[in-house]
């Protein structure tokens, strides 16, 4: 019997036209350009689940990391992250947002399907009609 994977998978809707986008095309202009788009890929990825921000969720709460963080995570040299971060923040790919960074495309990129978004609602008012029903047993018997 095959094993079943537990890990957290995520549909990255990449569209055909992210390279040929005025701000990727501006950054590919320069020397560092390709290693500047895989770090925002990176970015991207690390900001999925988290409404675009580059923090982890912390007993609910959203929580920056911190610059170190970012760039040991991104596997990155800390020049080169300040560096290229900037270059992200001049093109208007990345902003600093509620003092964490954020970037609106990861917002755009690793948003659910329409159809598992329909079924996640799905499985909520499933579990809202049944939470309704068996409340409305306990008010019947306290009757």
């Amino acid at each position: 019997m095959a094993k079943y994977n537990k890990s957290q998978l995520y549909f990255f809707k990449f569209p055909n036209t992210f390279f040929d986008s005025d701000e990727i095309e501006d950054i590919l202009k320069d020397d560092d350009g390709p290693s500047i788009v895989i770090l925002y890929l990176k970015l991207i990825l690390l900001a999925t689940n988290k409404m675009g921000y580059l923090g982890r969720i912390i007993a609910g709460e959203l929580k920056p990391y911190t610059t170190e963080e970012l760039y040991k995570k991104t596997d990155t040299s800390k020049e080169n992250f300040i560096k290229w971060t900037k270059k992200l923040n001049d093109v208007g790919l990345l902003e600093l947002k509620d003092k964490m960074l954020f970037i609106e495309d990861a917002l755009n990129y690793t948003n659910q399907t329409v159809g598992a978004f329909k079924k996640q609602l799905q499985r909520i008012m499933k579990k809202f009609v049944h939470l309704i029903v068996h409340q409305k047993k306990i008010i019947e018997i306290r009757i």
